[in-house]
């Protein structure tokens, strides 16, 4: 089993919720309502939530965000003009998001990201990210 097979598997009890923001609030929150529910973790794109500054992920529920967590750590892996890991990171920060996971999530997301620090090494070097990515790491292994 691969290291995003074993992270797939640690999510596979977050069920896709019947709404990921408060949609009623504003269009801005409709469209990316209406944007999450139209995916899945297998067909969420960099361009679906690849702009920070647009991404309907940062408006999500924390159980939005803990169903989303594969398909964004997949997207992840991206390099290039692709390149997911620091925004990733971010989502990562928010206290709320980190102290949802279980101990099963936050073992195989630090096996996940560990692998992700080998495979994209340069990149992440690159991007100045690397302080940032063993930070979370060790979180995830301290707790």
């Amino acid at each position: 089993m691969t290291e995003y097979q074993s992270l797939c598997a640690a999510f596979a009890s977050r069920n896709k919720p019947e709404h990921f923001t408060d949609y009623m609030y504003c269009e801005e929150n409709a469209e990316h309502d209406d944007t999450l529910l139209s995916k899945d973790n297998d067909t969420i794109s960099f361009q679906d939530v690849g702009n920070i500054a647009y991404s309907p992920i940062s408006f999500t529920s924390i159980e939005g965000f803990l169903y989303y967590l594969p398909g964004l750590a997949r997207l992840a892996t991206g390099t290039g003009e692709e390149y997911f890991l620091d925004t990733f990171l971010v989502y990562l920060e928010n206290e709320e998001r980190r102290n949802a996971l279980n101990g099963n999530e936050k073992k195989a997301l630090s096996k996940y990201l560990a692998y992700l620090g080998d495979s994209i090494q340069s990149e992440i070097q690159e991007n100045l990210d690397t302080e940032d990515l063993v930070e979370l790491i060790n979180w995830l292994e301290q707790k």
